[in-house]
């Protein structure tokens, strides 16, 4: 799972990597230990404050063109409403 750094920090066990604002934890090639990763999350770190929070499960990108269209309010509003048949 990826992380997003919330606040500047060096990694102590990584040899003092600094991670930045908006860099994704961890970096390439690290694989850091649950434990680790929980002290990282929470409070209970050097700084006693989050470092870093979790990113949303991936979901697969649909780009525009495969993406089923809809329709903009405008046009909805413009396009006539449908009566219902009375059965007499």
């Amino acid at each position: 799972m990826k992380y997003t750094v919330l606040r500047y920090f060096t990694d102590l066990q990584d040899k003092g990597y600094a991670y930045k604002e908006g860099d994704v934890y961890p970096r390439e090639g690290l694989s850091p230990s649950r434990d680790r990763i929980e002290a990282l999350a929470s409070g209970n770190n050097k700084r006693h404050i989050p470092l870093i929070q979790a990113l949303p499960e991936e979901t697969e990108a649909v780009s525009p063109a495969e993406a089923p269209a809809e329709d903009s309010p405008a046009e909805k509003e413009s396009k006539p409403k449908r009566r219902k048949k009375r059965d007499d």
